[in-house]
């Protein structure tokens, strides 16, 4: 809300204060990181994910480009889990990890591809959410 208006709905502060809230800069990582890749040719991709958890502090949300380059994965929690990556052509995958919090990068390494793999984001718990990056590597 504005100081100029009355306040409808309760807020705590003014959007100009909410700018600089974590969440608002978490945001823009975010956007910088969907920035580099391709934006028309993307899909969502649930089949990637563990569909037990469908709600809640640990829903994961999957995307990837519809010719097999690259898959973002969402996870709100840091934890393990098992992704299917059949869908990648190439022999071998680059596995990346993105810190929404911080906008960094951290730990990108080079793996065979098969059709499950197991991952651990770098740290674990509530509040450590990640962005993992799966990239085709060429052959």
């Amino acid at each position: 809300y504005s100081t100029k208006h009355n306040p409808v709905n309760n807020p705590k502060r003014t959007w100009q204060e909410a700018l600089t809230l974590p969440g608002a800069t978490q945001m823009y990582y975010v956007k910088q990181l969907m920035d580099t890749k391709t934006t028309l040719d993307r899909i969502p991709a649930p089949d990637m994910l563990d569909q037990s958890i469908t709600f809640g502090a640990e829903y994961m949300v999957a995307m990837k480009d519809a010719k097999g380059n690259y898959a973002l994965v969402y996870m709100p929690v840091g934890k393990k889990t098992n992704l299917k990556t059949a869908f990648f052509k190439t022999k071998n995958i680059s596995v990346d990890w993105y810190n929404p919090r911080l906008g960094t990068y951290q730990g990108k390494k080079f793996i065979a591809k098969s059709d499950n793999i197991e991952v651990t984001p770098p740290t674990t718990g509530m509040g450590q959410d990640w962005v993992l990056i799966l990239e085709a590597v060429s052959n």
